[in-house]
């Protein structure tokens, strides 16, 4: 492990080849995220972002996602913290993660997406079951 690097347990869906790992939201919960590469922005369920607090900057978009066209509201958190990694001022999509909780037989508070990994080099380590995210950027 490097110096500005942290090491964030994760586990593999039993169903399907997903890394879940637990967060907080606004320090709220924890929940459950689904770490997915492909997702351009991060998500959160409207229960997550209710129990956090959210108010929503935007409340009629529509995204797309691999379940199809979903309805979406957009707002920003104060803060999200997966491990020991905490994130300020990060901006979020709140959509319906019911297909994907169905299909995974998950229970998903949200996905963490492009715009929060971009900030660091992201590392997955299968075999020691981590995540490693060295800081790449200012949070």
């Amino acid at each position: 492990m490097l110096a500005d690097e942290e090491a964030i347990r994760f586990q593999l869906s039993k169903r399907k080849p997903l890394l879940i790992v637990q967060g907080l939201v606004n320090g709220k919960g924890p929940f459950s995220f689904v770490v997915d590469t492909g997702a351009s922005v991060t998500v959160l369920s409207p229960h997550v972002a209710k129990q956090a607090g959210l108010s929503l900057c935007r409340i009629d978009a529509k995204a797309i996602s691999a379940g199809g066209r979903l309805d979406t509201a957009f707002g920003r958190l104060n803060s999200l913290r997966i491990g020991t990694v905490e994130v300020r001022n990060l901006r979020v999509a709140i959509m319906s993660l019911t297909r994907v909780n169905r299909a995974a037989q998950l229970r998903l508070g949200g996905i963490i997406g492009h715009n929060l990994l971009r900030r660091f080099r992201v590392t997955i380590d299968y075999p020691s079951g981590h995540l490693f995210l060295q800081i790449e950027r200012p949070l």
